[in-house]
């Protein structure tokens, strides 16, 4: 090879290296982010039922299942899987929650119970308004049964009605699942004064009336790291550049001081450098508002199955 057509490969393959990082800048900015995954575990913990129900395993195995379909559908802003405690992978991360069948004791007897944990960062997190499903009483006429599908079936009963709650749902929220961080990651888009959360729009499937709160640690220009908040509303699926199909929303408040914002719509002109450069960011749901895609049959407006 002549030293002239060297210098050419050189200089097309130095071309083609710049090209590739600029094009893998493009799709980091661009990618989304996915929802946390939510561990689910079932236990039967009170000796009445774990010594004497038959296939105890199996059993709890399809509990779980049960749970991640309810949990699936009333929150389907997180991703729900069954817990798999041979795997160790990412186990300091790991989210989870807890269903145990345990003994409580009660007055004047004990009672089985249907008892809620939760961990967030593999850490406890305190459940302390939930309170547990009375599963049987001492007393009750309706003794308790060893026979594994009439186990079952009050079990999904018992839990099902449980979700159907609205206030239970939003214990559990407040408690648990707003304290999972959705994303590290926000962009600012300037000139429309919005915000944007790369997370897919429809995996989350989030209404307008939803709110997101950002907690991040940030400091402008050369000055020392502090903390500040966010909360974002009027939220919409985002259709063009940076991030198309991600989240966006509206400042509704900012406290960064000295900057305070109170009303949607408010905006300042440090925002962009507030969250440019070392920058640690935490979102997460704090109202769950879920948006219906809404079918038409024959005519008629349906939700989807």
């Amino acid at each position: 090879m002549t030293e002239k057509n060297y210098r050419t490969a050189s200089l097309v393959l130095g071309m083609m290296v710049v090209a590739a990082c600029i094009l893998w800048v493009r799709m980091t900015a661009n990618a989304q982010d996915a929802p946390p995954w939510v561990d689910v575990n079932f236990s039967i913990e009170a000796a009445n039922f774990k010594d004497n129900l038959p296939r105890v395993p199996e059993i709890e195995r399809e509990l779980e299942q049960f749970m991640v379909k309810l949990c699936s559908n009333h929150f389907p802003f997180l991703r729900w899987r069954l817990v798999d405690p041979a795997d160790t992978a990412d186990a300091g991360g790991r989210h989870r929650l807890d269903i145990v069948l345990a003994q409580e004791d009660a007055i004047p007897l004990p009672q089985i119970v249907l008892a809620f944990a939760s961990t967030i960062y593999s850490k406890p997190v305190k459940l302390p308004a939930i309170e547990s499903i009375t599963v049987h009483q001492s007393y009750d006429m309706d003794r308790p049964t060893h026979n594994p599908d009439e186990f079952k079936i009050r079990i999904k009963r018992k839990l099902k009605k449980r979700f159907l709650n609205e206030d239970f749902r939003a214990l559990l929220h407040k408690y648990f699942l707003s304290s999972i961080p959705l994303s590290q990651r926000i962009f600012v888009a300037e000139t429309e004064h919005r915000v944007i959360v790369p997370i897919l729009w429809e995996l989350l499937r989030l209404g307008g009336e939803s709110v997101l709160y950002v907690d991040f640690v940030s400091r402008i220009e050369q000055g020392s790291k502090k903390g500040g908040s966010m909360k974002l509303s009027s939220i919409q699926k985002r259709w063009h550049a940076p991030s198309p199909g991600s989240v966006q929303g509206a400042i509704t408040s900012l406290d960064f001081a000295p900057i305070l914002l109170v009303r949607i719509g408010d905006w300042h002109e440090d925002i962009p450098r507030i969250f440019s450069g070392d920058v640690g960011i935490n979102v997460y749901m704090e109202k769950y508002v879920e948006k219906v895609n809404l079918n038409t049959e024959a005519g008629l407006v349906t939700r989807p199955d």
